[in-house]
């Protein structure tokens, strides 16, 4: 994945989860490139809170998915 993110981290876990998680500068850029990403990778779920955006891709759910809702909301 290639974001334009100030600052970005990735989490692989082993269940085949993937979570990538880009933090912007401005809550705009966050939204705009949230948007983008949940068109693009259809498969994954994509989260949005104020300047960040959480992407999590994989076969499995550890739990992950709850724990992201829990924080970030839900999905796009």
């Amino acid at each position: 994945m290639a974001i334009p993110a100030d600052q970005s981290s990735r989490l692989i876990l082993n269940s085949g989860e993937v979570l990538n998680v880009f933090e912007f500068v401005s809550a705009d850029k966050a939204s705009e490139q949230a948007r983008l990403l949940s068109g693009t990778y259809a498969r994954s779920e994509v989260y949005l809170k104020d300047r960040v955006v959480a992407v999590r891709q994989g076969r499995g759910d550890t739990g992950l998915s709850a724990t992201l809702r829990n924080i970030l909301g839900e999905a796009l």
